[in-house]
């Protein structure tokens, strides 16, 4: 049997990260709710929909798009927190894959890449808190539209010094567009995502 290549490699390695993350967070699944969470029950169980988009006494931020989230989640989960869980690991997974393909969009050695997405996914620091409680979808959400964006920007970036022709101009335009709209609406989800288009306007330099 042949050894495996270095892509193999690297995929082996990240499946093992994968497994590793799984087993941390899959404690959660049954933790409960906790300290913010009930902020949001009680939101979506005593007001209407209408009510998410109104700034409120019951919370420091306005999150619209967070409250409307977990909203929908309560609808189809109810009171089983560890359902909320399972569906913030399913955000992070997905957050992770775009941090991978972002990293390889800037250019870092496959090695690099692969830490970089592997230490996000195993939830290095304050994010890794943010998948066990249940009333942080919205942030993963406002990283994922972030990432989102950041990476649209990469594509415009690179297409732009290939335009021929106004269709070619065209398309650019709505590349540009789309990924504006990403990151705005992060915002709705999280305050924090309002550093995006600098991280953007970063990156984009980086690779020009």
């Amino acid at each position: 049997m042949g050894k495996a290549g270095p892509a193999g490699t690297r995929f082996i390695f990240l499946l093992v990260i994968v497994i590793l993350a799984f087993s941390i967070y899959s404690r959660a699944f049954d933790n409960g709710f906790r300290q913010d969470d009930f902020a949001f029950l009680r939101h979506v169980e005593n007001t209407s929909v209408l009510d998410s988009f109104k700034p409120s006494t019951d919370f420091a931020f306005y999150r619209p798009g967070s409250l409307l989230l977990f909203r929908a989640e309560h609808m189809l989960f109810g009171e089983n927190s560890g359902s909320y869980i399972a569906f913030n690991f399913i955000l992070h997974l997905i957050v992770s894959v775009l941090v991978l393909v972002v990293m390889r969009r800037l250019g870092l050695f496959p090695g690099a890449e692969i830490m970089a997405a592997g230490l996000f996914l195993l939830g290095f620091g304050h994010y890794g808190k943010v998948v066990m409680w249940a009333c942080c979808s919205g942030q993963l959400v406002s990283v994922l539209l972030s990432l989102a964006g950041i990476l649209i920007s990469l594509r415009w970036a690179g297409r732009v010094e290939d335009v021929d022709g106004k269709a070619g101009r065209n398309r650019d335009r709505y590349l540009f567009v789309a990924a504006m709209l990403l990151m705005t609406s992060a915002i709705l989800f999280h305050e924090s995502a309002i550093v995006t288009p600098v991280v953007a306007a970063v990156a984009v330099m980086a690779v020009r």
